[in-house]
């Protein structure tokens, strides 16, 4: 899950950050799906991805 506003609508924006930053529920769970995500690009998976284009 992410935050996401309308091209140049701050108070869109300025809405989202205060609600990350008074919500540590919500604060806590995008910090947890950040972490998990980031998996995606360790050194193992981006070079096992290489090497597979690499192969081709």
């Amino acid at each position: 899950m992410g935050l996401s506003s309308p091209n140049n609508d701050t108070s869109m924006y300025i809405k989202q950050m205060k609600s990350l930053m008074t919500d540590d529920n919500l604060r806590k769970s995008m910090s947890a799906n950040a972490i998990e995500n980031s998996k995606r690009f360790s050194i193992e998976i981006i070079i096992k991805k290489w090497m597979k284009l690499i192969e081709e």
